[in-house]
């Protein structure tokens, strides 16, 4: 005998938050952009690894930091403004010194959810922020603040979570990958639609 669809059970099986799926989509972006250089240029048969010790694991990965934000209401614009300004600008600077890889933006394009807006940033081993902590505080030092139309971060929206992934190697470099120009610059958002 088959469940009526319209009883309780099969009502709460099938509600699933709109916000919740934006989530899932942008957090699966951001791991699509990790992997998909290997898997891109992977010979055919080469999708086995050999075995590995702690010691080759550790040296042969590096710490993606994904920072996840949460916009106050209708700034998630200007938010995004105050990060390239002044994130991003420091962050231009590790790069062009060697310290990180890359740094990208991505958004949902709503206020909805607990964040709206991740920043990855790949470092260039696994010691992550502990490696060049020194380094950046003489960058973050000379750094002075833009506010966007007159605001600071605090009023344009606050740092839910920060987490660590861990890339691990073959790195592949993401131009000879064919990963869009833009993508590179921080340019590339995830918008509702697309």
């Amino acid at each position: 005998m088959r469940p009526e669809i319209g009883t309780k059970a099969a009502s709460a099986r099938a509600s699933v938050s709109i916000a919740g799926l934006w989530r899932r989509r942008v957090l699966a972006a951001s791991l699509w952009l990790l992997a998909w250089p290997m898997m891109a240029l992977a010979e055919p048969g080469s999708r086995t690894l050999a075995p590995t010790t702690e010691a080759t694991e550790a040296s042969s990965a590096r710490v993606v930091t994904m920072t996840y934000l949460k916009s106050a209401p209708g700034k998630l614009g200007q938010l995004e403004r105050y990060v390239r300004a002044n994130w991003f600008a420091m962050d231009k600077i590790a790069v062009e010194r060697g310290l990180f890889v890359s740094y990208l933006w991505l958004d949902t394009g709503s206020d909805e959810g607990p964040w709206n807006a991740v920043v990855m940033v790949t470092y260039r081993d696994a010691q992550g922020f502990a490696g060049i902590e020194q380094e950046w505080a003489g960058i973050k030092a000379a750094h002075r603040e833009v506010l966007i139309d007159g605001a600071r971060q605090a009023d344009l929206g606050r740092v839910v979570e920060s987490r660590e992934f861990f890339e691990r190697a073959p790195f592949v470099n993401v131009v000879a990958a064919g990963i869009p120009t833009a993508l590179l610059k921080s340019e590339w958002v995830m918008r509702r639609g697309d």
